[in-house]
């Protein structure tokens, strides 16, 4: 990668920052293999004293906020998408910046506390009332919560949002080995895969 000055918030360019999209997912898989969760969850939610899959989940659904939920984050997948498609040299199958954004805000949401409410609220109440910090109103609002209800919520919306990060990461690597994008060799693909294969 070419070296900026550490001061800068944004990738200098779109090569740049499609580069630094297919390394935050690579480093995603390798925090996914840190916490790892069944392939298969029959049991939802995990059992009380099964604090490793609890917090598998927190710690996985944190480090998704950035591709998902982060709209001014560079990895917020509208963005990628948006400098992949500049990057473009012909067709590339990959939604639109819009269309990406409309499906994270219509297709994300989170039922928690038998109401819907913002993902973003719900992982903020743990970051910032037990996994980071102590916020007295966030962690009193999880006070009296079924656990069940929580780490539903938590499974299903971790599993929605690593879904389309594994969608979207797929088509842009694939654009990339193609040669599709313009200042991009097919070298910088991901070396092996990242991901399980797609069922069937």
């Amino acid at each position: 990668m070419t070296t900026a000055p550490a001061s800068s918030r944004r990738p200098p360019n779109d090569v740049e920052h499609v580069r630094l999209f297919l390394e935050s997912v690579a480093e995603y898989r390798e925090l996914a293999e840190a916490f790892p969760l069944p392939a298969t969850e029959e049991t939802i939610p995990a059992p009380a004293h099964d604090h490793a899959r609890k917090w598998a989940r927190v710690v996985r659904a944190a480090s998704l906020r950035k591709f998902v939920l982060g709209e001014g984050d560079n990895v917020y997948l509208p963005r990628v998408v948006g400098a992949a498609h500049r990057l473009a040299k012909s067709h590339i199958v990959l939604p639109r910046q819009d269309q990406m954004r409309d499906s994270l805000s219509t297709g994300l949401a989170m039922r928690y506390y038998g109401l819907e409410r913002s993902p973003d609220d719900v992982l903020d109440d743990f970051l910032n009332g037990t996994l980071l910090h102590t916020d007295y109103g966030r962690r009193a609002r999880q006070t009296g919560v079924k656990g069940f209800e929580i780490e539903s919520s938590l499974h299903e919306w971790t599993s929605a949002a690593e879904q389309v990060l594994t969608t979207i990461h797929r088509m842009v690597a694939q654009a990339v080995v193609e040669g599709r994008l313009a200042g991009m060799h097919p070298d910088e693909a991901p070396s092996r895969e990242l991901w399980p294969p797609p069922p069937g």
